[in-house]
């Protein structure tokens, strides 16, 4: 039996997700990707991203990460979800593939009134942007980096001088966070700059306050 790399398995991941998502294929792909995710479960996979992105992070004593396809209903609506029960660190693969083309889709949504409105809906969006141009693989990375910073609440401080009802506040301030470790992380082990490598123009202090 093959080897099975991170590469490999996403792009079976994505293929899958894409058809998961729409409405006349949903039904017979859901039956393959959970097929996919039960042997991702089951292999190194799994074991070496909670290694290397959430152990170093301490979130729970004893818990884990595995991906998560739904049930017969359909794909769950979200890109991961910490589960308390079982101290588990959920990555739903077709959740992450929509974020990921959501961030492809940013750019042209700048110049919609929706966004343009509203300060922490334009900065999330333009951020989102800018995360596209990222392989989507490093997207994976950084949704369970996301997810870390939900569950240990590790921007709440940061919020404090934040307009807390505007939209957009918590998912960009959890993914800047995200971003941060993914940076950190991608520098340690490729010796390289991500920002520079993907040619990310994002400069956080630009983006503190709406004025």
């Amino acid at each position: 039996m093959a080897v099975r790399t991170l590469n490999s398995t996403w792009k079976q991941f994505e293929k899958l997700s894409e058809k998961c998502l729409q409405p006349k294929a949903a039904k017979t792909a859901q039956k393959p990707l959970q097929d996919l995710v039960d042997k991702v479960n089951e292999s190194k996979l799994v074991d070496a991203l909670f290694s290397l992105l959430v152990e170093p992070h301490d979130i729970a004593e004893g818990c884990s990460l595995r991906f998560d396809a739904g049930d017969a209903a359909g794909v769950p609506e979200w890109e991961t979800h910490w589960d308390a029960e079982t101290k588990a660190l959920l990555v739903n693969p077709a959740g992450v593939f929509r974020f990921y083309q959501d961030c492809l889709k940013a750019p042209a949504s700048l110049n919609s009134p929706a966004a343009r409105g509203n300060f922490a809906t334009y900065r999330l969006q333009a951020f989102m942007a800018e995360l596209g141009k990222m392989p989507s693989k490093l997207g994976l990375f950084l949704l369970i980096l996301k997810q870390v910073a939900i569950t240990k609440e590790v921007t709440r401080a940061d919020k404090r001088s934040e307009d807390k009802e505007a939209s957009g506040v918590d998912d960009y301030m959890n993914l800047l966070w995200a971003f941060k470790e993914l940076e950190t992380f991608y520098n340690q082990t490729t010796g390289l700059s991500i920002r520079t490598e993907h040619r990310l123009l994002w400069y956080e202090s630009e983006w503190i306050a709406g004025k």
